[in-house]
């Protein structure tokens, strides 16, 4: 049997007759993402294919309010004591939001992990309190997913502007959202770095989309995936910028490659970083295939 869970809000207040007021739909509708995706993965402690979707129940003016329910449902729930455990899960997730919002109230950054871990412990508190499972065993959510979780809600406020206020709301609890947490993404890779492998290897590579002003990233074909990488190489560079070099898209290049592999504290993968250190030279698309390519 499906459930419904207690409403919860997510509200916007903003200035009256403020400029570009798409930005607070925009912030709404990501925050209506971003938790969404928070309760999937605060689902993660019970390992039971529980799934959780997000309900709207309403829009009220005045200030832009979403009220909310997540709508459970066990797709196998052997793993489940038996009895209403659906209205105790519904009460975690509200909790579980709660705590990782009331984790950023105060901060304006992440510097240490070991904040991160006494957030995740205490989320597993919370999900052992519930007692549902039959086995007592249950998995800390990956640090990775927290704090990917926390960047798709900063990414969320950083439409609002300081005049605008935003807050999540269930029952009688209340807190504010903290729009000047900065969630910075290299800082991030590495708190969840543990090691770092670099390979550097000769090879060709296919150019899908280049960088004609040399302030981005190219797009190349590497092992059959397309990937963003740097070049490194400024002389070649400069030469491609002022058209000595001809590199249409389709074309290789015959290059020194770095791939530096980020891995975490249990062994996973956390970042892969190309670089192309030094373009030997330019292998041109042959005519026939770049037909195919048009």
């Amino acid at each position: 049997m499906d459930y419904l869970a207690e409403p919860y809000e997510v509200k916007i207040d903003f200035a009256q007759r403020s400029v570009n007021p798409s930005r607070i739909f925009k912030s709404m509708a990501d925050l209506i993402d971003s938790f969404e995706i928070l309760d999937t993965d605060l689902l993660f402690p019970f390992n039971a294919r529980i799934e959780s979707k997000l309900l709207l129940e309403d829009i009220q003016q005045g200030s832009l309010k979403s009220i909310l329910r997540s709508f459970l449902k066990a797709i196998d729930d052997e793993a489940l004591k038996d009895g209403d455990w659906k209205k105790v899960v519904g009460r975690f997730l509200l909790d579980g939001k709660y705590k990782v919002l009331e984790f950023l109230e105060d901060k304006k950054e992440i510097v240490d992990r070991a904040e991160v871990i006494e957030l995740e412990e205490e989320l597993t508190a919370l999900a052992v309190a519930t007692d549902i499972k039959r086995v007592p065993a249950y998995t800390p959510i990956p640090t990775r997913k927290l704090l990917f979780d926390i960047g798709h809600i900063t990414q969320a406020l950083s439409f609002l502007s300081p005049e605008d206020s935003s807050f999540y709301v269930y029952g009688n609890t209340q807190v504010r959202l903290n729009q000047n947490f900065i969630f910075n993404r290299e800082a991030v890779e590495e708190l969840l770095t543990k090691e770092t492998k670099i390979l550097r290897e000769e090879l060709d590579v296919q150019v899908k989309k280049p960088d004609y002003l040399g302030i981005s990233m190219w797009d190349v074909k590497f092992r059959d995936h397309v990937v963003p990488t740097r070049i490194e190489d400024r002389v070649w560079l400069e030469r491609f910028q002022n058209r000595v070099e001809d590199v249409r898209p389709g074309d290789g290049l015959s290059v020194t490659m770095e791939t530096e592999v980020s891995y975490g504290f249990q062994g996973e993968e956390v970042a892969v970083h190309y670089r192309i250190l030094k373009v030997h030279r330019v292998v041109p698309l042959p005519p026939y295939e770049r037909q195919q390519e048009i």
